[in-house]
């Protein structure tokens, strides 16, 4: 239960890690505009050094949650199903505006306006690779109880 409840605050304090990111120091940065700290953006987070971090956040943190949500059952569903879903809508961004996706019309806007970036692709790799270590220290450590 004690890890459950850790994994559960480390995976949301990820999000948030994730949202904070994106209002502040994405472009726009309207976060950062509207608290008076646009100049947070390019002081301190170069574009091309931090902007893999919420793609890298996101696919961690969802596969923890879910592995949690399935009882610590299915590492691999929760695994592979987030890997999927994040690098199908990251792929997805590389289309043009005047491509026609035949998708619902939320998610064909949200790829037209996206950006593709190879940092993300990876990101969601390596975030996999983190959260599957994380899964298996935690079975092993559990099976040694």
């Amino acid at each position: 239960m004690i890890f459950k409840n850790r994994l559960f605050l480390f995976s949301m304090s990820l999000l948030f890690v994730g949202f904070f990111y994106y209002l502040l120091f994405r472009q726009p940065v309207l976060g950062s505009y509207y608290l008076g700290v646009t100049s947070w953006h390019k002081e301190w987070f170069s574009d091309s050094l931090f902007n893999w971090l919420p793609s890298f956040v996101h696919q961690l943190s969802f596969v923890l949650l879910t592995w949690l949500a399935l009882d610590r059952e299915h590492k691999w569903f929760a695994l592979l199903f987030w890997m999927f879903v994040n690098s199908i809508f990251e792929l997805g961004q590389s289309f043009s505006a005047n491509d026609t996706l035949f998708l619902p019309k939320v998610i064909e806007e949200y790829l037209k306006n996206g950006t593709y970036s190879n940092g993300d692709m990876g990101a969601i790799f390596v975030a996999t690779f983190v959260a599957y270590l994380i899964i298996k220290h935690i079975e092993k450590r559990e099976s040694n109880v």
